[in-house]
């Protein structure tokens, strides 16, 4: 079972989503994307910080593609939003993925935990 924790960065701006645990359900997907777009709102935040590196998540190319057509409008995701994510250990489709959310308006982009440290602490 999936646990995730959102937290608001006043000073970038940024919310921030970590995510632990076994991601496999659509439910459990579904719940935390929602719970973080109403804390995006709450702050009047469109950047966002989605962590997935220490969560256990597979995601077929039809996953893939079907969060991006159909659940992000569902869930309330806006086109305005800027979505960084670090993916799980073993994703493979990050160009997929960007591509297929660049297409329908997404600002997503994935970035290798090793790319975002560099990018964290640069100077």
């Amino acid at each position: 079972m999936p646990q995730w924790e959102i937290q608001f960065r006043s000073e970038t701006k940024i919310l921030e989503v970590r995510v632990t645990g076994q991601v496999v359900k659509e439910s459990d997907r579904d719940s935390m994307t929602s719970e973080a777009t109403q804390e995006g709102s709450k702050h009047s935040c469109s950047r966002f910080l989605v962590d997935l590196s220490k969560a256990n998540a597979i995601y077929s190319l039809v996953d893939l593609y079907n969060r991006v057509e159909t659940a992000f409008p569902r869930l309330g995701i806006q086109r305005a939003a800027k979505i960084a994510v670090i993916p799980p250990a073993g994703f493979v489709e990050k160009k997929f993925f960007e591509t297929v959310a660049i297409n329908r308006g997404y600002a997503i982009k994935v970035f290798d935990l090793s790319v975002a440290l560099q990018i964290a602490y640069a100077d």
